[in-house]
């Protein structure tokens, strides 16, 4: 199927990508003055509909730092139902791809830190995002991460199996079990893992293998497979993936600030983005560094800047500092006739905005987990 030219008033620039129900572009718009992130839906049924328009008003409402930022979705005149959201870069996916080793503790703490604190909004919400993994964390160009795509987000204290099996927590496998925060620290752990040691915690090409992996599964020790991923380190990652809720650290932030313990060790950051971009590299740093790195997370983020010009773009994560007027609940309205139904959606989140943001909570989980 060749690409189109025009979606409503966007220019088709490139695809970025293909899932299960929608296609996503690279395209312009010629009120905005940088590419958007274009997400399409196709061959959906009444299922998948709702779950794009959850994803839309969400993603809209939740207009904080660390967030991917949504301009507008709505239906063209032709039928196709669309998501306009800032584009940025590359995944983490990619960025863990293009890095050519295991990150370090530091280097996986300040790249996650700004995740960790959209995480932690969205809890204080009563939400909880339940597709944390590496395709759904976005890295722009000077090293800035976002989280992104909330489908299959859910209220706390539901019952759920939706996510992806590669990185969902033990009650989102079984689905027996409420949905919390914590079950977003897990699955922030496993990609913290993956970062460090080079690799997920449970692999396998089976969706059912891994999902009862999460369940009854120890991960491999951290340092069995890293050995310079440091003692401390390995405790807490192994915390986050406890299969008992209440055991894991009480919040994404708790999670990277048990991460970012004071070392004796110099530091040098480089992070390779994308497409050919030189690296992000940070000044080499001590006892000092890692002191401030502490105070740094520990900090409550900043409130949402005021609203300027609709075509106005934030110039360091490539966000629009306003969003479009056009919404996704007249255009998605029930009296508005959705095209032909197609495949039916699965569980499984493909990948792809709080009012407010709380000041993180310190705490460590209630009992250690076994030895690394």
């Amino acid at each position: 199927m060749s690409r189109p030219s025009q979606i409503g008033p966007y220019r088709i620039i490139e695809k970025l990508g293909r899932g299960r129900h929608a296609t996503v572009y690279k395209a312009a718009r010629p009120d905005l003055d940088r590419p958007v992130a274009l997400k399409v839906l196709r061959d959906y049924d009444q299922a998948t509909l709702e779950k794009f328009e959850r994803e839309a008003r969400l993603s809209k409402r939740l207009k904080i730092p660390g967030v991917r930022r949504t301009y507008e979705a709505g239906r063209t005149r032709e039928g196709q139902i669309f998501l306009a959201m800032a584009y940025v870069d590359a995944s983490l996916k990619e960025v863990i791809r293009r890095h050519g080793r295991a990150f370090t503790r530091d280097e996986a703490v300040r790249l996650l830190e700004p995740v960790a604190q959209a995480l932690d909004a969205i809890h204080q919400q009563g939400l909880v995002h339940l597709d944390v993994k590496p395709e759904n964390i976005l890295v722009s160009g000077d090293g800035r991460a976002v989280l992104a795509d909330f489908g299959v987000t859910r209220r706390q204290g539901e019952l759920t199996t939706e996510g992806t099996p590669r990185y969902m927590s033990p009650e989102q496998a079984t689905g027996d079990r409420p949905v919390s925060p914590q079950s977003d620290v897990y699955s922030l752990g496993v990609v913290i893992y993956e970062m460090l040691t080079g690799r997920p915690p449970f692999q396998s090409e089976r969706d059912d293998v891994l999902m009862r992996q999460h369940v009854q599964d120890d991960p491999p020790a951290p340092r069995d497979l890293n050995p310079r991923i440091d003692r401390a380190a390995a405790r807490t990652l192994l915390s986050a993936l406890n299969k008992v809720p209440h055991e894991r650290p009480i919040s994404a932030g708790a999670l990277l600030r048990e991460l970012a313990v004071a070392h004796s060790t110099p530091i040098t950051i480089a992070v390779d983005v994308v497409r050919e971009r030189p690296q992000v590299a940070l000044i080499p740093a001590g006892v000092l560094a890692a002191a401030a790195l502490v105070f740094f997370l520990a900090r409550p983020p900043r409130p949402p800047s005021a609203s300027p010009s609709p075509s106005t773009l934030d110039e360091t994560t490539g966000a629009p500092t306003a969003v479009l007027t056009t919404t996704l609940t007249p255009a998605l309205s029930p009296s508005t006739p959705a095209p032909e139904t197609g495949t039916p959606t699965s569980t499984k989140a493909t990948p792809t905005e709080p009012t407010s943001t709380p000041r993180p909570e310190t705490a460590t989980p209630t009992r250690p987990p076994a030895s690394p």
